[in-house]
């Protein structure tokens, strides 16, 4: 979906911005009432090698208001997904290596395929013991990812990642730039129903593709070869009602984790 009068540059705007507040009261930060998901451009189609690394994490808000996570899940790797939301100085500079797919739909448009995404980064950022990939369950329809993981200590936890709201840049025929922008919340509690993390982020990427791409004089034909795309990734923690300081941090993202990445298309003879 994409939001008029909210473009590319505004996007790629929030990537270096050295503040992020969000407007509670706001449309554009209100849940949707038809949940739809981001339309990428056409070259995204298909099944990407990812590198990830993280190049510099951020408390911009004052010392000391940047996100905490839970004792209990410290120990645990760092994620995007959670449920250790904030990275440690031993992150920093870490590539993390996995896959992404997206895929054509029926009417036609290139959407994120939400469930084989969401294990590839579960297994790469966590561990593959972590995440229970049976109990895997997706209600795209409402924009919920519902899992079973081992929270640490062989803690079984239910985790909820919803989906606020999203959209992505304009798309064109020819455009090589591409940015989008999601609004998560993320709710991890153990069996017995303790909150284990609970927290709310904004996910936003900037995608350039640097593939060598060949038009030929026949309608909407194209051959992509040697297909690779660099990105920018800005990931916005927020702090929740009931965090000591949310008041204080009134509204503004206290932690920012910003993330280079490298997307190299796998072939699809050999594309899972």
């Amino acid at each position: 979906a994409v939001f008029p009068g909210y473009g590319f540059e505004e996007v790629i705007g929030m990537l270096d911005a050295d503040l992020l507040i969000r407007d509670v009261g706001g449309v554009l930060f209100q849940e949707s009432v038809f949940k739809t998901d981001v339309d990428y451009p056409s070259w995204m189609a298909g099944t990407w090698d990812v590198e990830a690394k993280i190049e510099r994490v951020l408390d911009p808000v004052a010392k000391g208001f940047g996100v905490q996570d839970n004792p209990a899940v410290s120990k645990l790797p760092w994620s995007p997904l959670g449920p250790r939301f904030r990275p440690g100085e031993e992150d920093i500079g870490k590539v993390h290596r996995y896959q992404l797919k997206f895929v054509k739909t029926v009417g036609g448009s290139i959407k994120a395929d939400p469930v084989f995404n969401y294990v590839s980064m579960m297994n790469a950022f966590n561990s593959q013991e972590m995440l229970q990939q049976e109990e895997v369950s997706s209600n795209w329809w409402r924009q919920v990812l519902h899992t079973k993981i081992d929270a640490g200590g062989r803690t079984r936890a239910d985790s909820t990642l919803r989906k606020v709201r999203c959209f992505g840049t304009p798309l064109c025929s020819r455009c090589t730039k591409f940015a989008s922008w999601e609004i998560y919340d993320a709710d991890v509690r153990s069996e017995g129903g303790e909150v284990i993390a609970d927290r709310s982020f904004e996910f936003i990427q900037s995608l350039d593709f640097k593939g060598r791409r060949v038009w030929l004089p026949l309608p909407h034909l194209e051959i992509s070869n040697d297909d690779t795309v660099e990105g920018k990734q800005r990931i916005a923690l927020f702090l929740v009602p009931g965090d000591e300081k949310y008041d204080k941090a009134r509204r503004y993202a206290t932690t920012l984790i910003d993330i280079s990445t490298t997307l190299r298309r796998v072939p699809d003879s050999i594309a899972q």
